[in-house]
């Protein structure tokens, strides 16, 4: 009996992991459009299936898993990797020439957006579906969106009717392989079955989509199945698998009260459970006072930012001073799961307590040996309501030396400690309803008789976590950090759930406290505006704003000094008050913190006479040059030359106008579709930008650089 329960649940896990993967890239299995009555039997029956499996605690975590996979994937799909998906047979260049600034990746991932979006909550509504005919209309695509979510509702509903009918050879193949290969192999069939089914009736909408897209429904099959086969190598975690298998074992063969599970060995007991309130462990406490502390296994941790690397939660140590929980790392646990392997880890620990405030304490020597046996390790460090990633690379002795100009040498004994202190109770002062707790996060830094702060890390984003109180309106949220003057400003803020949580991710390159707040700001001259979406997400993520009669005007010129301030603060740089590098541009200047913050991070560069004209009307090939050099900042080039980008500005029947410095920086922009040129093929170089122009332009980034979230 237990040979062939083993095996049942190998098949069943496969098929049911293998449904699931190719649910993801399409409308959901159960999503609420109307299509034929066949096709919704279909729909019900795995319905069903899910609601009986996933229904349990351990499917519920089991479909959590799967989520935070799909949204890692999605998040780490850049459009390089999309256009992978296309493969040999789809004439991407032709597809690209037809669809001007809008590659046939960005048209894919920008598609696809929402269906994760939507995928969350499962089911793909009114508003999803919105969302999807407002991508196609912004960009003139004639493309009736309801008539794909049913083809690919139809079209997946026959390939779960081909799974269910899998052969026994198929499935012992499956189950020998246990890969993305042989999965995709024996779909393949299946996949060809359906399109074979369905193209006849759908012959309407391929001829449509070919005629706008430039894409046939043959090609999204193989998109589609390609795309599959990669999150299946990349985006599927070993430990999802087993919470699916699990999953499907609870729903199969569920557990026999009578029969007793196997007794423990009595000579081998497990480390004792540690309690609740002292994250992984600890000792006593009392009071305000000290505790004692003991090694203790770890409490099971699941990160707040979802992640696709393997979490591990080392054995630590923890005691309460003042209030606030003290943890340290187990040197020894640390290294044996360090000899396992290189891959990527993060290091979880919790410094949550009463007051929820907490820090850890990490050796340099144990920081050191986290980066060298990987540079993309973490250590994640979290208390009830918030969580710092902190990458191993950017606390090891070399980045601390670089960072705070101390030598090596000196650091030989160096411990880094890591706090986040609940600030909750100081006032909030900002605009908007806060949705979070506030948070101080910090790093100290010390070696022999000195401590030193670590608050800049250059040009490194680092996260930080947020459970919210409440569900957010992502296009109206955004996540601020509060300046010790009292004032607030954006920072980069993405809104996904993780293990049934709404989350807030806040990437900045600076600590400070920081909260999450939600907004509803009102600007009368937009409605009707073809910016005015944009226009109303940056103000309420509190990038720009109107003037104090609550209007935009969005026709206005916008001047160099309030271009960089725009794109300093959509990219959460810290504003650097030191001396200017231009001989107009003074300390007592409102834009002098943003220049200089812009000059560091190597946006903007100046006039050959060593001015910066703060007051000058940007002219578009500026604008460009400065978001050019945003992306080299940001590290979205991509694989594009230099000259590629000169290439691409053939395309304009100005481009022979553009000056000589900006115009690889314009082709560049324009090739990643930052910049549009105008309804007659023109670029206009010299013409001043607008406020509506530069909104729209700051949005494109933002969404490229996977900074913001609708």
């Amino acid at each position: 009996m237990g040979q062939e329960r083993k095996f049942r649940r190998k098949v069943l896990s496969l098929s049911l992991a293998t449904t699931l993967a190719l649910g993801a890239f399409g409308a959901p299995i159960y999503a609420t459009s109307s299509i034929s009555d066949t096709v919704n039997e279909s729909i019900k029956e795995a319905h069903d299936l899910y609601s009986k499996i996933f229904g349990t605690k351990a499917g519920q975590e089991a479909l959590n898993a799967l989520k935070t996979d799909l949204t890692n994937f999605y998040h780490n799909s850049n459009s390089n990797t999309v256009k992978g998906w296309f493969g040999d047979d789809i004439d991407y260049q032709k597809c690209s020439e037809t669809l001007g600034d809008l590659t046939p990746a960005d048209l894919i991932k920008e598609v696809i957006r929402p269906l994760f979006i939507s995928f969350e909550d499962g089911t793909l509504d009114a508003d999803a579906l919105k969302k999807h005919q407002e991508i196609f209309d912004e960009r003139g695509i004639d493309v009736d969106v309801n008539r794909v979510v049913e083809f690919a509702e139809e079209f997946k509903a026959e390939i779960i009717k081909e799974v269910k009918n899998l052969s026994l050879k198929d499935l012992l193949e499956l189950i020998d392989n246990q890969d993305s290969q042989t999965i995709i192999k024996i779909l393949e069939p299946a996949i060809n079955s359906a399109y074979d089914k369905l193209s006849p009736k759908y012959s309407d909408l391929s001829d449509q989509l070919k005629a706008e897209l430039c894409l046939e429904i043959k090609d999204l099959k193989v998109v589609g199945k390609n795309a599959v086969k990669d999150f299946l190598e990349r985006g599927l975690n070993d430990d999802t698998i087993s919470k699916l298998v699990g999953a499907v074992e609870d729903y199969l063969f569920p557990k026999d009260p009578e029969t007793p599970e196997d007794p423990k060995d009595p000579e081998d007991p497990k480390d004792p459970t540690p309690p609740t309130d002292g994250g992984n462990g600890g000792g006593g406490s009392g009071g305000g006072g000290g505790g004692g502390s003991s090694v203790k296994a770890p409490a099971k941790l699941t990160p707040i930012i979802p992640t696709s690397k393997t979490v591990i939660a080392p054995k630590v140590t923890t005691e309460v001073k003042n209030d606030v929980t003290v943890v340290n790392l187990d040197a020894e646990d640390l290294t044996k799961h360090l000899d396992k392997n290189n891959n990527a880890k993060g290091f979880i620990a919790s410094v949550n307590g009463k007051s929820g405030s907490g820090k850890i304490v990490l050796n340099l020597s144990d920081i050191d040996a986290v980066a060298d046996n990987n540079e993309d390790n973490d250590f994640i460090i979290q208390t009830e309501d918030a969580e710092y990633v902190l990458p191993a690379s950017l606390a090891n002795r070399k980045a601390l030396a670089n960072a705070l100009n101390i030598d090596e040498a000196d650091l030989s004994n160096a411990k880094v400690e890591i706090n986040l202190n609940d600030k909750s109770s100081d006032s909030y002062n900002g605009k908007g309803e806060t949705v979070s707790k506030i948070v101080d996060f910090s790093i100290t830094v010390k070696y022999g008789s000195r401590e030193v702060e670590y608050k800049n890390f250059g040009k490194k984003y680092v996260d930080r976590g947020f459970n919210l109180d409440k569900k957010p309106n992502a296009a109206k949220s955004v996540g601020v950090v509060l300046n010790a003057d009292g004032s607030v400003a954006p920072v980069p803020t993405l809104f996904v759930k993780s293990n049934g949580k709404d989350v807030a991710v806040l990437k900045r390159t600076a600590n400070t406290p920081y909260t999450v707040v939600e907004n509803d700001i009102t600007l009368r001259d937009i409605s009707g505006h073809w910016a005015h979406n944009d226009i109303q997400l940056l103000t309420d993520k509190l990038i720009v704003s109107g003037y104090e009669d609550s209007s935009f005007k969005p026709q206005n010129n916008v001047t160099r000094a309030e271009f960089v301030t725009l794109i300093t603060r959509s990219l959460g740089l810290p504003t650097d008050d030191k001396a200017s590098k231009f001989n107009d541009t003074y300390a007592t200047d409102w834009f002098a913190g943003a220049v200089n913050a812009g000059v560091k991070a190597g946006l903007i560069s100046g006039y050959e006479d060593g001015s910066f004209r703060a007051n000058n009307p940007i002219t578009r090939q500026e604008a460009s040059t400065i978001l050019a050099n945003t992306l080299d900042f940001l590290k979205l080039r991509g694989e594009i030359t230099h000259g590629q980008a000169v290439s691409a500005l053939a395309k304009f029947n100005d481009g022979q106008t553009i000056a000589e410095y900006a115009k690889e920086s314009v082709g560049l922009a324009t090739s990643i579709g930052l910049v549009r040129g105008d309804h007659n093929g023109s670029f206009n170089p010299v013409d001043p930008t607008t406020r509506a122009e530069t909104v729209a332009m700051l949005t494109r980034l933002l969404e490229k650089a996977k900074f913001i979230s609708k």
